[in-house]
């Protein structure tokens, strides 16, 4: 199981941001399953509401997040919110929402999936980074 961050899903379905990475975090969702926070649906959700005003999508919004939910991820709301984010936050100079998915791989013991430097620092710095 691998924590997936909005960065990675977007680059699944935007040609423009296409990555390694989040090539070898769709094997890794495929082969065993996912795992993110709540927020993840709505960061995904409003960037591609972006990208479809912007006109980088390639399909319908509705057949991306379609596509997104078929996948073996499963949201989760993680234990100690948000007094743990917020300490997440402060200890690894990142936004609250950022903490959440790293909150996710600590409480999970799962690795991180992220395009994002600053969240995959604190994800290293925590031995949670998915390579």
């Amino acid at each position: 199981m691998i924590v997936v961050d909005a960065s990675i899903a977007l680059a699944w379905i935007l040609a423009d941001e296409r990555d390694p990475r989040a090539e070898r975090a769709l094997d890794a969702v495929l082969e065993t399953s996912g795992i993110a926070p709540s927020i993840w649906l709505y960061e995904v959700t409003n960037s591609l509401l972006v990208a479809e005003r912007r006109q980088r999508l390639d399909r319908p919004v509705r057949n991306a997040l379609a596509d997104l939910v078929a996948l073996n991820i499963t949201v989760v709301e993680p234990r100690g919110f948000p007094v743990t984010e917020y300490d997440l936050a402060v200890k690894n100079e990142l936004s609250v929402y950022d903490a959440a998915y790293l909150h996710i791989a600590v409480e999970h013991s799962a690795a991180l999936a992220t395009l994002d430097a600053k969240l995959a620092r604190a994800a290293e710095r925590h031995r949670m980074l998915f390579t």
